[in-house]
């Protein structure tokens, strides 16, 4: 966890440092930006509930990184076999509910964090929430809105 506290903040400011120099796509203000966060996260869910893998995938920079506690990072290949198999195992009615907390924006990057609960029916068929976890999405506006560069995910629930 110590790693997790001196890495995040380092990460992001090396960040911030390399992109600052770059012609971003503006987002304006902070309201704008909450918007096009739930833009994306609305976008997302969609495409997880229909089970869209072409849709689902446009949400990630082609540079993604993605980080689960407990497992080695992966790349975009990595992030669409996870969903190709999810998809595969997975009935319908499953979906992610985020309760985003904060989101930092500046210029060509914004930070969101949020705690997502994944639903879906029990054996007994009741929707319940069958675990949580908490993301740190580090976003970049595009033409095309917000794509996600990197996220760092942790479960939020002992033994998930």
């Amino acid at each position: 966890m110590v790693h997790v506290r001196v890495f995040l903040p380092l990460m992001l400011s090396s960040f911030l440092a390399v992109n600052a120099f770059a012609a971003p796509t503006s987002l304006g203000s902070d309201q704008q930006t909450t918007l096009e966060v739930k833009r994306l996260y609305d976008r997302w869910i969609r495409a997880f509930e229909k089970k869209d893998l072409a849709a689902l995938m446009s949400c990630y920079d082609t540079n993604v990184v993605f980080s689960m506690q407990g497992q080695p990072d992966t790349d975009l290949a990595g992030i669409r076999r996870g969903f190709e198999a999810d998809f595969k195992s997975r009935g319908q009615g499953a979906t992610w509910l985020p309760h985003t907390e904060r989101i930092y924006a500046d210029g060509a990057l914004v930070v969101a964090i949020a705690r997502w609960e994944y639903l879906d029916k029990s054996p007994a068929g009741k929707v319940e929430v069958q675990y949580r976890i908490r993301s740190v999405d580090i976003l970049t506006p595009t033409a095309d809105g917000l794509k996600i560069v990197h996220t760092v995910n942790y479960p939020l629930d002992p033994g998930s």
